[in-house]
């Protein structure tokens, strides 16, 4: 089981780092989807039974992915109430259903989407310049929207890895939107320029921080000490709805490398993502609105609150 939790770690890091959370999650419901198609059971009740350790596996990647947790929590209770009800429903009939329910929580994520970016109008950015690091899918609509409603702006694009910067500035590109690439370690010499900056994360946890993509803690906390509004883009199925674990949410990998000239090895230590403690955001854009710090933290008790409730019902 360890290798399997493991095997299925490497994969989500992987596709993350090169897609974003939420389409990690899209892709992982889409095989899940092709996986049940595929599969042969003797009931319903079997499946029910194998379910349970995918779950678990899923509840146990490094990091943890709350979005897919939370959907994969939400089929589960699906599979568990029909088992309750129908336990000697054929396996036929029963992978229908469960295809459907599938399709239901792809459509909720992208209504949960619609209406963050709704949210999102709000937001005052003519003739402002906005920061930008990370490669949020979210982040990146949200620009499009604003310039399409006929706010005019300008963005500067902190530059880190090639792969994400050339991501977020071909998304920028497409849309017409004017941009600056600025490297990140450089970003002290156009503090007061910005105006605004714009987040996304992967989750945010029971502690109070979000899990952002590496590099985010350094530029946020340097730009919350010049007081600059800063934005997160989060919807609230990305909750870590579970106790959060010390130093739990960020996978480090350490190897050895070797000076390009001279005969010295060194230990190399990366990191996966950084945490970035909410009081750092001055709003949280949600699906149900524009919230402050604290808002958003009493949204996050209610869900956590209720889902405690509802998992005590739960046979796991």
């Amino acid at each position: 089981m360890n290798q399997y939790i493991e095997t299925l770690s490497n994969l989500f890091r992987t596709i993350e780092h090169d897609l974003g959370t939420r389409d990690l999650n899209n892709l992982t419901l889409q095989a899940f989807r092709t996986t049940i198609r595929q599969t042969k059971m003797d009931s319903l009740h079997e499946f029910c039974e194998k379910f349970k350790e995918l779950l678990l596996a899923i509840k146990s990647t490094q990091p943890r992915f709350a979005i897919i947790i939370e959907h994969f929590y939400r089929l589960y209770t699906f599979i568990f109430e029909l088992t309750e009800k129908h336990p000697d429903m054929p396996w036929h009939q029963a992978k229908e259903k469960l295809i459907h329910h599938i399709s239901e929580l792809e459509k909720e994520d992208r209504r949960e989407k619609k209406q963050l970016l709704e949210q999102a109008k709000k937001i005052q950015a003519e003739g402002k310049t906005i920061l930008i690091f990370d490669h949020s899918h979210t982040v990146q609509d949200a620009l499009a929207l604003l310039w399409r409603e006929g706010q005019r702006f300008q963005v500067v694009v902190a530059e880190q890895d090639i792969e994400k910067t050339e991501t977020i500035i071909e998304a920028l590109a497409r849309n017409n939107i004017s941009f600056q690439v600025v490297p990140s370690y450089m970003l002290s010499h156009v503090e007061e320029q910005i105006d605004i900056l714009f987040f996304g994360a992967v989750t945010f946890k029971s502690d109070d921080n979000f899990v952002m993509d590496p590099g985010s803690a350094a530029i946020i906390a340097e730009f919350h000490l010049h007081k600059k509004p800063t934005y997160m883009f989060m919807t609230t199925s990305k909750f870590a709805l579970w106790q959060a674990q010390p130093r739990h949410g960020v996978f480090s990998h350490r190897h050895t490398r070797k000076h390009t000239q001279k005969p010295i090895f060194f230990e190399r230590l990366k990191f996966s993502h950084d945490r970035v403690p909410l009081h750092f955001f001055t709003h949280i854009v949600t699906e149900t609105g524009i919230v402050s710090p604290s808002a958003f933290k009493k949204i996050y008790k209610d869900k956590y609150a209720e889902r405690k409730k509802w998992q005590a019902l739960l046979v796991l």
